[in-house]
């Protein structure tokens, strides 16, 4: 039983050694509920989930100064791509529209290319209560 713990430590430390450690970049925390431009969200964000490699992010937010036309006072799903500072939000009908109710609960893929959420009615005649959508 010793040996099989010994060895156990060893091949981890053996493993971390040559692979590296697994810890954050810099150790920095970084806000992304912000828009575009570098503003700061006015409204509540919550709920994020994040792609696999860290790049993507994507949240529930009441904020209505992330992007242009937010004026549904509803909560949006928002992406945040880390990398080239964008936000934009996901929570739209398939024409661009606003959605007319609450959404929320985003869940971004590992690659970050697509997110599911639970929304309002986009819809009436199609959707009558929540139901579940995703965007590409």
């Amino acid at each position: 039983m010793k040996k099989k713990v010994l060895l156990s430590v060893f091949a981890l430390f053996f493993i971390l050694t040559i692979c590296g450690s697994v810890s954050a970049d810099n150790n920095t925390t970084e806000r992304v509920s912000i828009s575009t431009n570098g503003s700061a969200s006015n409204g509540y964000s919550f709920e994020p989930s994040i792609s696999a490699d860290g790049r993507y992010v994507a949240f529930s937010s009441y904020a209505d100064n992330l992007v242009t036309g937010d004026n549904n006072w509803f909560s949006d799903i928002f992406v945040r791509g880390r990398l080239l500072n964008i936000t934009e939000r996901v929570s739209v009908s398939s024409t661009g529209g606003e959605i007319n109710l609450e959404s929320g609960e985003p869940s971004i893929s590992a690659n970050g290319r697509y997110v599911a959420f639970v929304s309002g009615i986009i819809r009436p005649k199609s959707c009558q209560f929540q139901c579940i959508y995703y965007w590409r």
